[in-house]
């Protein structure tokens, strides 16, 4: 699973060199790139540290293109701007005084698949649409990132004779903010109020019947994005396979469940929450059925129950259902307490 800094925006500072016909003593610059991020939450994000990689697509206004499929890659603590294939290192140029639409996408390798529709149109340059598929393996799943910032730069002026020279303390710098246009989806389970005899556990979670894919019109400026999502009438099942005996499971949790807790009524308790995560297209749950299965396990004895889903899943926050049972695998009671906690508001708490 590969997952990109699910608290903050990643900013990254993009230097880009400047070209002009005649720009007398102006000299390109070279492409320096500054990535940062606030703070780190999570310790399975990636960071800007840890961020090794995006593309961008840079667009005239009028939805013309100028660079499609640039990578920008890290060498070192260095950034630096690569073609297509991201093999050949590419120098990039300003085109002085002319609207330039900036658009980011990470991580470069997707499982999911993502088709640009329209970039930029003429009449709202700051507007792109684009189709979205998600990977049908769980584990295989990404955080789907998306940047735009719109810029217009003058480097050159005229002297007094009517030849164009450089103009002193323009940057070239662009700033990136790349934004989340999923849901990120966990589920929880907490040892201190569900009863799980020795040998009971969870050996599953699926999301049913959810939309595999959607088309999205993103709409955003360097500090916000909004991402309006229709999902497809297309559906699928996503599987986790957790094989968990909850009986035996330690305080430092295993392979599926990471350690955590929570606090209800001033008492802490211990939550295993899955280190993997469901990333899925942004909806409206209440009128569709979309259901949660958890399998649960007691020897050779299975049983799968099903919950409805009935809340708003919205672009960049996630969504942590927290799994209560009771012990016999005949009649298990199902319940799920939903979390929500936005990568850059905080948190709330929401009973389902």
């Amino acid at each position: 699973m590969k997952l990109i800094n699910s608290l903050l925006p990643i900013l990254v500072v993009v230097g880009m060199a400047v070209s002009c016909e005649k720009a007398g003593p102006a000299r390109p610059r070279s492409i320096q790139l500054v990535p940062h991020v606030s703070r780190v939450t999570k310790a399975t994000d990636i960071t800007t540290e840890s961020m090794e990689a995006f593309t961008m697509d840079i667009v005239r206004d009028g939805g013309s293109a100028y660079v499609k499929g640039m990578q920008v890659k890290k060498s070192g603590s260095v950034w630096k701007t690569y073609d297509g294939t991201g093999t050949v290192e590419t120098q990039y140029y300003w085109l002085d005084a002319v609207n330039m639409n900036f658009w980011g996408f990470a991580p470069v390798s997707m499982a999911g698949t993502l088709s640009l529709e329209n970039e930029s149109p003429s009449e709202n340059p700051n507007t792109m649409e684009f189709d979205y598929v998600l990977a049908e393996s769980v584990t295989d799943q990404d955080d789907l990132l998306i940047s735009y910032n719109g810029e217009n730069r003058e480097f050159t002026e005229e002297d007094a004779s009517g030849e164009r020279v450089k103009k002193d303390g323009v940057s070239a710098k662009v700033d990136i903010v790349f934004h989340h246009a999923l849901s990120k989806i966990l589920f929880a389970v907490s040892t201190d109020d569900t009863t799980f005899a020795s040998g009971t556990g969870i050996s599953a979670i699926s999301i049913v019947d959810i939309s595999k894919g959607g088309n999205c019109v993103a709409t955003g400026d360097l500090t916000d994005m909004t991402f309006a999502w229709t999902p497809t009438s297309e559906t699928s099942t996503y599987t986790l396979e957790t094989d968990t005996d909850f009986s035996t499971l330690s305080s430092d949790g295993d392979t599926v469940w990471a350690p955590g807790s929570y606090t209800s009524s001033g008492v802490t308790y211990n939550l295993y929450t899955t280190r993997e995560a469901f990333y899925m297209i942004p909806q409206d749950l209440s009128e569709a059925e979309v259901k949660v299965g958890v399998t649960f396990t007691r020897g050779t004895e299975t049983g799968t129950k099903y919950i409805k889903l009935n809340n708003n899943w919205e672009a960049g926050k996630y969504y942590k259902y927290k799994i209560t049972a009771q012990n016999a695998i005949g009649d298990i009671y199902l319940a799920c307490n939903l979390i929500v906690e936005d990568w850059t508001d905080g948190t709330t708490h929401l009973d389902l």
